[in-house]
């Protein structure tokens, strides 16, 4: 009886999480009716020679996020190679696309933990990469805010205002002592500064973001030049747009798609996010050829570097899908 009542709780979340998830794929879903003649027309009409330097530049471009849990990892004592951080980054993200979008994370931890590094330093190296890519991303757009994005200005401060908050959430909840005075004000049962408790105290400072902030503002600001050359691409008459602008609306978009963890990658979230914010700037068609190709390209370049790092540790005595599978056990 309780196997069959575990059993309905499960098919209820899996349907509530479904429904969420085709709510927010709903926005998006209504633009493509709407907007399909131009969106045909706009994607007939792109320069595909561009279009391949660009998902060419995003290759390596990609390449450059392995210097935050780089950094991450050699703050809490972990001798890890760029290389190495780098590879487990791209062999964990395909856990990303299963449904709650999440999965990386644990299967990021998991892995960590395969390769020697300590369980709790694993959780908490994971948390810092995350937000630190969340600050990067937020930092860049925000900047891009302050130089004049052709946005009204009541929409300029709504999407700042909510970065804001959003990133000085995510880097609140990073700080242990924030966990001791929510777990003080007894708002929870058990206090989350476990994995922090169990970490070398003088690893529990603030030194691990300037390396992971600095990767990641490059990153995100390195990003521009292949999302620039995207959308050139595909509305050629967009010789205005400057590389900090094209950096900013996109990690924009994609803040927009990591606060909404329900969704898989952030699908439809950023695309959406992607359609207004271009829109502004191109024609809705154009704009919305722009935000479904960058998600195409991502997936490419990403799934390029996936199965590259798939055969270097099929190859390693380190790591293996079995041995990932015991640990998850």
């Amino acid at each position: 009886m309780e196997g069959v009542r575990m059993s309905g709780r499960r098919v209820i979340q899996a349907g509530f999480r479904l429904l969420l998830i085709l709510a927010a794929l709903a926005p998006l879903g209504y633009t493509i009716h709407k907007e399909w003649p131009n969106l045909q027309t706009s994607l007939e009409g792109i320069l595909w020679g561009k279009f391949a330097t660009a998902q060419f530049l995003l290759l390596f471009v990609l390449a450059i996020v392995g210097i935050i849990p780089w950094a991450s990892l050699r703050h809490l004592g972990s001798p890890f190679s760029y290389p190495k951080a780098t590879g487990v980054y791209f062999f964990t993200q395909i856990f990303k696309y299963l449904p709650g979008g999440i999965w990386a994370f644990p299967g990021r931890v998991a892995v960590y933990q395969l390769l020697g590094v300590g369980s709790a330093q694993s959780v908490v190296s994971v948390f810092r990469e995350t937000t630190a890519m969340f600050l990067g991303a937020a930092f860049i757009g925000l900047l891009g805010l302050l130089q004049g994005l052709s946005l009204s200005k009541s929409l300029s401060w709504a999407i700042g205002l909510g970065t804001l908050v959003s990133a000085g959430v995510i880097l609140l909840i990073q700080m242990p002592w924030f966990w001791r005075l929510f777990s003080s004000l007894k708002l929870i049962s058990k206090s989350p500064l476990t994995a922090y408790s169990e970490v070398d105290p003088r690893q529990r400072n603030v030194g691990w973001l300037p390396w992971t902030l600095i990767g990641s503002v490059s990153f995100w600001f390195l990003f521009g030049l292949p999302f620039r050359q995207m959308a050139l691409a595909i509305y050629p008459q967009l010789e205005s747009l400057t590389w900090l602008e094209a950096s900013s609306i996109f990690a924009l978009a994609w803040c927009a798609g990591f606060v909404v963890v329900f969704v898989p990658a952030g699908i439809g979230i950023r695309e959406s996010a992607l359609t207004l914010l271009l829109a502004n700037i191109m024609p809705v068609g154009a704009a919305l050829s722009l935000a479904l190709l960058s998600r195409v390209a991502w997936i490419v370049a990403e799934g390029i570097w996936i199965l590259i790092t798939m055969v270097w540790f099929s190859r390693s005595s380190e790591l293996s899908w079995e041995s990932l599978r015991q640990q998850r056990r």
